[in-house]
């Protein structure tokens, strides 16, 4: 089942749907709550037990990454100067203190975390270091983020900044200790923003990898005006009902690869920002969640191209998107181009494929012109498994800004259900395609 439609507009896709679709409410279901982002009606619970068995079974696909010395030059470990591994005293001060030392140390060092509990406010580890020299951070031990909101001014808790060479590693675990936070449906308006649990701000030449984050107040994970970053073998989880918890969101930034990782959150798994070069998701198990995403793109004034975003070997459980471009209405001229999404295994994910230029998930764009974001030379490629709606294609692109050059290969979605078949809807999309096409193509 295919549809293309060229005039704009849900209403005439809503009624023309009305028309060929007769008998098959579950269809316009799926296509109503993919154009309002509604999440899936029912539940994709039957999914937990297998993505459970994974989660258990998910391990590093690298060796080790080195450990720091027990002591010795050049070793700083934070309850040398004061913090307390109880998981109620907090060890704000004597981190920093720690941190303090290690940067302004001539040569190689580490920052130590051991085993214990830490609790830990707001706080920022900042760069260069001394001879440009950035110290190895080693966690083996549990960060429990303080859960008084006050104690956050610059909305993340912990932060890393303008540090060359950093890597951060050791098998420890960050927990932000947001289940108080979390708003259920989500905040609408008027939003206060909540701390991310790790961000990355001008760092370069870095290597995050071999570390859990769990249950972050937002994102878990920003990374921004970063180059050359690789982030491996990470573990990212939270509950599929917490609210706006990314697994890990990246602005601005150039050549930077999420790699070999585990990420189930309550929102998107990789979300990619405006601003962004040269980007690679590969080997990223995701669920539950909402997808990988580009975007959300137009929001705001003077946001910069995107360009250059590869994602392959991705295996997606239970999502309530797929792989997302997503722009708002009403938003200013900007590029989104070059996007290869590749090898892509779809495990009862709802709305596989999906570009939405009429993201707005307040519900409160009524009346806004169409999205001007020109998304251009988007490649699907071997995008196979199981769908969990019906409507397994949705290229609902902008009537402002028509999308170009989407090309669709070798697709093979089924349905849930194999008595029923998928389908897809096109809007003013101009799309090629090669190879099998399941669900039949809406060229």
């Amino acid at each position: 089942m295919a549809f293309s439609f060229n005039n704009g507009g849900m209403r005439s896709v809503y009624f023309l749907c009305l028309i060929f679709c007769v008998g098959e409410a579950n269809f316009i279901d799926d296509l109503l709550g993919s154009l309002g982002n509604i999440k899936t009606s029912g539940s994709i619970d039957h999914q937990t037990k297998p993505r459970l068995a994974i989660e258990a079974n998910w391990k590093w696909t690298a060796s080790p990454a080195p450990s720091a010395p027990p002591s010795g030059l050049g070793v700083f470990d934070v309850t040398q100067y004061g913090a307390k591994a109880d998981g109620t005293s907090e060890s704000s001060k004597a981190f920093l203190e720690a941190w303090k030392a290690a940067c302004s140390f001539p040569g190689k060092s580490w920052f130590v975390i051991p085993k214990g509990e830490f609790l830990l406010g707001e706080i920022s580890f900042e760069g260069p270091c001394r001879n440009k020299i950035c110290p190895s951070v080693d966690i083996k031990g549990t960060l429990k983020a303080v859960k008084d909101l006050k104690a956050y001014s610059d909305k993340s808790w912990i932060t890393f900044r303008r540090l060359d060479g950093l890597t951060i590693s050791g098998g420890g675990t960050l927990d932000g200790q947001g289940a108080e936070v979390w708003r259920p449906g989500g905040c609408k308006k008027d939003c206060q923003m909540l701390p991310v649990s790790l961000k990355l701000v001008s760092v370069s030449n870095a290597k995050v990898g071999q570390i859990y984050l769990i249950n972050s107040k937002a994102f878990h994970m920003h990374v921004t005006r970063c180059q050359n970053t690789q982030i491996y073998d990470v573990k990212i989880t939270a509950p599929e009902e917490s609210t706006n918890t990314d697994g890990i969101h990246i602005s601005s930034s150039t050549s930077v690869q999420v790699v070999d990782s585990f990420i189930g959150v309550g929102d998107d798994c990789v979300s990619m920002g405006d601003g962004n070069t040269n980007l690679l998701v590969s080997n990223v198990f995701c669920g539950p969640g909402h997808g990988i995403s580009i975007g959300s793109l137009g929001k705001e004034k003077n946001e910069e191209p995107v360009t250059g975003i590869h994602v392959k070997n991705c295996t997606l459980t239970g999502t309530t998107n797929g792989i997302r471009i997503k722009t708002w209405p009403g938003s200013p001229e900007l590029l989104a181009s070059n996007f290869t999404f590749e090898d892509i295994v779809m495990d009862n994910a709802a709305f596989p494929i999906i570009i939405d230029q009429h993201y707005c998930p307040s519900k409160s764009c009524g009346g806004k012109p169409p999205s001007k974001v020109k998304i251009r030379d988007v490649v699907y490629k071997n995008i196979r498994g199981v769908s969990f709606s019906r409507l397994a294609v949705n290229l609902m692109c902008s009537a402002g800004s028509p999308c170009e050059n989407i090309q669709l290969s070798d697709i093979d979605i089924a349905y849930q259900d194999p008595e029923k078949k998928t389908a897809s809807l096109c809007n003013n999309a101009k799309v090629t395609t090669s190879g099998k096409q399941n669900p039949p193509p809406c060229t």
